[in-house]
């Protein structure tokens, strides 16, 4: 066999061989929610405090909101 059709077979075999490949992929997986630290509600409390205390443009101010939307996504991701 020459040369040039060895691109012409590799790609023949990959064409044939994909269905079978992804064959296995076709069942609807349930996502996988990461689970949530609980903290006290005396913790909770003195983190706002804190936060309130930092300056509004304090990069920790944007981080801490950041996590609070993360965890509302896992709560949501859970059917809590």
């Amino acid at each position: 066999m020459s040369r040039r059709r060895w691109p012409m077979l590799r790609l023949l075999v990959l064409t044939i061989s994909l269905p079978w490949l992804t064959g296995c992929a076709m069942g609807v997986s349930s996502p996988v929610c990461p689970s949530l630290v609980n903290y006290s509600p005396a913790f909770q409390n003195r983190l706002a405090d804190e936060v309130a205390a930092l300056p509004s443009d304090d990069p920790l101010v944007t981080v801490v909101a950041d996590y609070g939307r993360l965890r509302d996504q896992v709560r949501a991701c859970r059917g809590e």
